[in-house]
C-alpha cells in the first residue's frame, strides 16, 4: 500500500537523479520483495516444473532475499554512520561489523544453495499433480531457511 501512495514522490524525486551506490542499493532494497514474489509465486503455483527449474527458481529466490537483506543492512550501517557524523572510528566499526555479519552469512547461503536438490512429490490435493520441494543434507539449515 504504501508503495502506491509514495510512488508519485520516489519518481520525481529518485527515478530523476543521477545514479549513485545509494540509489541502486536504495532501488534494491524498494523493488527485490517484488522480484521475489514473482519467482516465489511461479515456483509455487506452475504446475509440472522440472527438477532443475524448481532448483533454479528456489535458489533465485534464496540469493534474492539475501541480497536484499544484505543490501538493506548496508543502509543502515550507512545510515548509522551518518547519524555519526561519519566518524572514522565509528565508520571502521561499523563496516567491520557488517563484513563480520554478511560474510558468513553469504558463505552459509552459498553452501547451502549449492548443496539443495529438488524431488517431485505428489501434491495433496489432486494426485495428478506433482510439486517440486527442495531438499537437502542440511536439513536443518532448510528447515532454518523455510522459517524466514
Amino acid at each position: 500500500y504504501d508503495f502506491l501512495l509514495t510512488f508519485d514522490r520516489e519518481r520525481s524525486l529518485i527515478w530523476g537523479s543521477g545514479w549513485t551506490f545509494v540509489k541502486a542499493s536504495y532501488l534494491l532494497v524498494r523493488y527485490c520483495p517484488f522480484i521475489e514474489s514473482v519467482v516465489l509465486l511461479y515456483h509455487h503455483f506452475t504446475p509440472g516444473l522440472s527438477r532443475e527449474v524448481c532448483s533454479a527458481t528456489f535458489k533465485a529466490n534464496g540469493w534474492l532475499c539475501f541480497i536484499g537483506i544484505a543490501t538493506a543492512e548496508a543502509i543502515q550501517t550507512l545510515r548509522t554512520w551518518g547519524v555519526w557524523k561519519k566518524d572514522r572510528r565509528v565508520g571502521q566499526v561499523l563496516a567491520t561489523s557488517f563484513l563480520a555479519i554478511v560474510t558468513p552469512a553469504g558463505i552459509l547461503c552459498s553452501k547451502l544453495l549449492a548443496s539443495l536438490t529438488c524431488e517431485l512429490h505428489r501434491y495433496i490435493y489432486r494426485s495428478h499433480t506433482f510439486k517440486c520441494y527442495p531438499v537437502s543434507p542440511y536439513s536443518l539449515a532448510l528447515r532454518i531457511r523455510a522459517v524466514f
